[in-house]
């Protein structure tokens, strides 16, 4: 153990580091495996990659078996980002896009940056500078990466060529039975600004149609290049929430071992119950007196529904009569 070599702070960084002075001896790295890990973690001068912060042990071995070992830490800006955009690009026909980048989170350390692109598809290089124009008559992927004093950040970017766009919808479902508060959202990936909104149930030039009822919906998006997409699909009507009950009546007068179970069906499971004049959040009532025990049974998505009370009864108290009888006396 000792004291720090040194302590570092790089966003992203790749980074080498090394140890003097040991003769050759045996070198053993922690953290060895992990996303962390140095490699290879057996020599004196390794590399590592970390995605987060870390501390990296090293220690060396003598012949005679004595250790030393120590360690450096290097922290992460893990709020450094490489940002591409449009992230997502498509063309009913063959034609150019240009790509451009920015960075958010830290500044990049050092003066000197430089920005390199690869068609991912070819595996091969295809532009440098902050921005790229492409023109590939087919679907590619691109890399872009930036290198900044010790600092790599990439992302990618995806060109698509087809005769639909794709259009992903984000549904919200009916919540109740009878209800009319359904949504659709449409999210087209591609598509040249700016991007037309049909909806089958009339509204145009919106991404997103609420308050619906039960029905098939669908929507066509038309881009500025005049390529098109479409998407659909239906909001059913959740089942109608209902109870059923069975009560079960006290035994003797005076007693408490009357219940009530419920059975609950249809809304969406995740049933709570309100129980008056009683409390407990549960479908079986038990240890009742007599009275009338009312609930109302609220689904996962607070669609509720009630019943009449339910009555508990009690026989009548039994009452014993003894009624005298004299005796006679007989006589001779």
């Amino acid at each position: 153990t000792g004291t720090p070599l040194s302590s570092v702070n790089r966003p992203n960084a790749q980074f080498n580091v090394c140890i003097n002075d040991i003769s050759s001896l045996p070198v053993s790295w922690t953290p060895a495996t992990g996303p962390n890990a140095v490699t290879p973690a057996n020599i004196d001068s390794t590399l590592s990659h970390p995605l987060t912060p870390q501390v990296y042990h090293a220690s060396v071995t003598s012949p005679n078996g004595c250790v030393s070992s120590n360690f450096i830490y290097v922290g992460v800006d893990t709020t450094l980002r490489l940002h591409a955009f449009p992230a997502d690009t498509f063309l009913c026909n063959a034609g150019s896009v240009q790509f451009t980048t920015t960075t958010i989170g830290s500044p990049l350390p050092g003066n000197t940056f430089s920005y390199s692109w690869t068609n991912l598809s070819t595996n091969t290089a295809a532009g440098t500078g902050s921005a790229l124009t492409v023109n590939p008559g087919v679907s590619t992927d691109y890399l872009v990466t930036l290198t900044g004093g010790a600092c790599t950040l990439r992302d990618t970017v995806h060109f698509r060529i087809g005769t639909s766009i794709p259009v992903n919808l984000t549904i919200d479902s009916i919540t109740c039975h009878g209800a009319s508060n359904g949504k659709i959202i449409a999210k087209p990936t591609g598509g040249t600004p700016p991007i037309q909104f049909t909806w089958s149930n009339g509204p145009t030039n919106i991404d997103s149609i609420q308050n619906l009822a039960p029905n098939t919906y669908s929507v066509t998006i038309s881009d500025n290049q005049g390529c098109t997409g479409t998407a659909g699909t239906t909001l059913t009507d959740p089942p109608l929430l209902a109870i059923t009950g069975v009560a079960q009546n006290i035994l003797c007068h005076g007693d408490n071992n009357g219940s009530v179970t419920l059975t609950a069906t249809g809304g969406t499971p995740g049933y709570s119950y309100q129980w008056s004049p009683v409390e407990p959040n549960s479908a079986t009532l038990t240890s009742l007196v007599a009275g009338n025990y009312a609930v109302t049974v609220s689904d996962s998505h607070n669609c509720t529904a009630s019943t009449p009370s339910f009555t508990i009864t009690e026989p009548a108290s039994l009452t014993l009569n003894v009624v005298p009888s004299n005796a006679s006396c007989a006589t001779s």
